[in-house]
């Protein structure tokens, strides 16, 4: 009979830095892990390597290059981009696509390294990673790990989730007219983040010109716009996250869906009344 008693495995690891020729921080331990806090600040390729060891008997070296990103231009073969989706999920996309990578991430939310079980496929290949809400649940509002496996290469990103929002498009919850003669534009914002964190954009246009114009405002929930009876105006608001809550980013919500206020074809309702005068004169 097998005892596994007998069997004493451990493993043995080293890591070596950027184009060092010698391997270093040589480790054994019994757990098929190792937790390491790498230098990354002024390194921009990391080999790491690992063998079993049994007695006097030992595996074959495994061996892996974590190319670490952004700085590294080998690290260009893949490229993640990440987005912040009104604080309720996270999509992260590569390129190029790959038929079988793998994504494996972590926040200080979690105890350990999870893996990304929602795929986003492109093509009907692996093209990116859905986290959806409840995987991220417990994710403060600051810095979140992805890993992207390809093959035997690593990219390591570090996300600053600040710099990665986009809001969910705002939703106009009233047009209505003052006795300034202003047009006073409502609008909610519908997900989880603080209203002061961010800025929006009104975009609006007259009947007569129908070209866009845009105005930006701090205001969390209103515009002023001034007012001609005789036009019908369209309007669309967009948010951003700002600086005030820690970074501003380059990011806008998608445009809310477009609402109308004054009569849409008073031109048309003028000619309709001039034109029998016109007949009775003649």
């Amino acid at each position: 009979m097998y005892s596994t008693s007998d069997c004493q495995i451990k493993y043995v690891s080293q890591i070596k830095y950027g184009n060092m020729r010698n391997w270093e921080e040589k480790r054994q331990d019994p757990q098929p892990y190792r937790s390491e806090t790498l230098k990354l600040e002024t390194n921009n390729k990391i080999a790491f390597r690992v063998k079993a060891v049994n007695g006097s008997k030992s595996s074959d070296w495994e061996e892996i290059d974590i190319l670490l990103s952004p700085d590294n231009p080998h690290a260009n073969d893949i490229t993640v981009d990440c987005i912040y989706y009104g604080k309720e999920y996270i999509n992260c996309t590569w390129d190029p696509v790959y038929a079988k990578p793998e994504l494996h991430y972590w926040h200080n939310g979690l105890n350990s390294t999870s893996v990304c079980m929602n795929y986003i496929y492109r093509n009907g290949i692996y093209g990116g990673c859905h986290l959806k809400a409840e995987e991220i649940s417990g994710l403060n509002f600051e810095k979140c790990l992805c890993i992207l496996v390809k093959e035997k290469k690593i990219l390591i990103k570090t996300l600053d989730l600040r710099k990665i929002v986009k809001p969910s498009p705002p939703v106009i919850t009233n047009i209505t007219k003052d006795e300034n003669d202003e047009l006073y534009v409502q609008w909610n914002q519908g997900d989880k983040i603080n209203p002061d964190c961010l800025s929006y954009r009104v975009k609006y246009k007259e009947s007569m010109t129908n070209e866009w114009q845009i105005r930006q405002t701090r205001e969390t929930t209103h515009l002023k716009i001034p007012f001609d009876p005789k036009l019908r105006y369209t309007f669309q608001v967009s948010a951003q996250y700002n600086e005030i809550c820690g970074e501003k980013t380059d990011l806008w919500s998608e445009w809310s869906k477009e609402e109308y206020f004054g009569k849409e074809d008073w031109i048309i309702y003028v000619l309709l009344i001039i034109s029998p005068i016109i007949l009775g004169a003649a």
